[in-house]
């Protein structure tokens, strides 16, 4: 299965990135508002504690950009189609055994700021969650939004973050030295090379 990244950027080259939790307590299992909870977390297998571009697997027949916006809502809290921005350029896509699809959102840096900032605090709501059903205090998936309304619909991401391709290059450039975080590097080196 391709998977699909969202990069979410201004026109001064800042971009919104994450970490990754180690462990998520919470994911949802359909688009009805459904999903699991683990009181003990669950380990993430792909680079956890690394930094990471929301994204995730690709639905068959789905638009990668239509992908990479429902994966930044899934992992974010944040809807995309909600602003107003462009895809620019609109996609970088990679064959091979390791498909995968960066997808480019521009927007200006107004709307930039809210847009992660709206990340940035929800990913902290998802930590409170984290945190409310390992305690014990919130029994079921559909709990959590009654406690915790902006909280994100996964517990992928731990934290998130505002970096520039030419501030943070050298950050930028040793996500190449992963597995688990080197396409994150190509996606962002061909936003670099392309704007």
């Amino acid at each position: 299965m391709a998977q699909t990244y969202a990069v979410v950027r201004d026109t001064s080259k800042n971009f919104f990135i994450a970490v990754k939790n180690t462990k998520g307590f919470f994911f949802h299992t359909d688009n009805n508002g459904n999903g699991v909870i683990y009181q003990n977390g669950t380990a993430i297998k792909n680079g956890p504690g690394e930094s990471a571009l929301p994204g995730g697997g690709l639905a068959a027949n789905t638009d990668p950009a239509i992908g990479a916006a429902n994966e930044f809502q899934e992992e974010t809290g944040v809807e995309l189609r909600n602003f107003d921005g462009k895809l620019m350029p609109k996609e970088w896509h990679v064959t091979g055994k390791n498909e995968y699809y960066g997808v480019y959102y521009q927007f200006s840096s107004a709307v930039f700021n809210d847009i992660s900032n709206r990340a940035i605090a929800n990913l902290r709501t998802g930590a409170d969650a984290a945190v409310a059903i390992a305690n014990g205090k919130i029994k079921t998936y559909k709990d959590i939004f009654k406690a915790y309304p902006n909280c994100p619909a996964d517990n992928e991401l731990a934290t998130g973050s505002v970096w520039n391709l030419d501030r943070d290059w050298s950050r930028i450039q040793a996500l190449n030295n992963s597995q688990s975080t080197n396409w994150f590097y190509e996606i962002l080196k061909n936003l670099k090379n392309n704007i």
